[in-house]
């Protein structure tokens, strides 16, 4: 158990290094293989002038995940046993690990271009920090929630931010009580009112909202969805677009849900909602 445990920490490095494999090219030399492999996909090539080396360069990561998912799966359902708690600290530690090597390569290169070498390395590490996610204990995802809004700052990729807002959106439907610290803060008047981090938290409070149980969300929906709606009004087309949107969805699902006493006590909200549904682009956001 310890055992295990101290080597899988002495190990987080070539771990980490599993997880973002892949081959380094330049941009220009990128254009070519990506072009070869097209053209060997057309099954067109009779010269064997380009030859076809069969090397699948996600087999590493793809392997490394089983393993992460694999270790994961026995040790973090049910650690009573000492040697378990141990490796399962080691695990959560890893977590910890790849959320801190995203804000190191956030302050290293604030700025990137889609499929560049720091695209995918940071793809990869938010890809694998989602899969252990689900398994982090409380204290773990207290940390990693902190770690991953902060992360949201500064990217400026969409694909990555997607795989951030998810692994949120993961900690906090597995442990809600983190809802008021690490969420509600960001709905607030007086929060960063930066373009992506509003999107972000408003995308994250609507999912997280959709992922709740069903005895849980009246609460949730009391608390969260006037602060929604004051974003509704935002200055900036694209926040007030997010929040009317996600107020829409959210008001749709108490009304499935048969949330009453949510629909009672936010009635006054009726009327607004109904017309940001039925007027401008809201109807199509949501639509699609």
């Amino acid at each position: 158990g310890w055992m295990a445990a101290t080597c899988f920490n002495r190990l987080q490095s070539v771990a980490t290094a599993a997880c973002t494999f892949g081959p380094i090219y330049k941009k220009n030399m990128r254009v070519f293989y990506d072009t070869e492999k097209f053209v060997h996909s057309l099954n067109i090539v009779k010269n064997g002038v380009c030859g076809e080396s069969g090397r699948v360069d996600s087999a590493s990561r793809v392997i490394m995940a089983k393993f992460l998912l694999r270790v994961a799966s026995v040790y973090c359902q049910d650690s009573t046993a000492s040697q378990d708690s141990e490796l399962k600290a080691a695990l959560m530690e890893f977590s910890i690990h790849l959320a801190d090597e995203v804000a190191s390569i956030s302050l290293k290169c604030p700025h990137y271009h889609v499929n560049s070498m720091t695209h995918r390395t940071k793809l990869r590490l938010c890809q694998t920090l989602v899969l252990l996610s689900q398994w982090a204990d409380q204290w773990t995802a207290g940390r990693l929630c902190g770690r991953v809004m902060a992360a949201l700052q500064s990217d400026n990729q969409l694909s990555v931010r997607y795989l951030l807002e998810w692994a949120v959106c993961l900690l906090l439907l597995g442990h809600p009580s983190l809802l008021h610290a690490h969420l509600l803060p960001h709905l607030l008047p007086d929060a960063d009112k930066r373009l992506g981090r509003m999107c972000s938290s408003l995308t994250i409070a609507l999912h997280t909202g959709l992922g709740l149980p069903a005895p849980a969300k009246n609460a949730y929906y009391q608390r969260v969805l006037p602060l929604v709606l004051r974003w509704a009004t935002s200055h900036h087309f694209v926040v007030r677009l997010y929040a009317q949107a996600s107020a829409v969805r959210m008001w749709g699902d108490c009304v499935q849900s048969g949330l009453v006493e949510v629909l009672d006590s936010l009635c006054h909200l009726e009327g607004f909602i109904h017309f940001i549904q039925e007027n401008g682009y809201v109807p199509a956001i949501c639509l699609h």
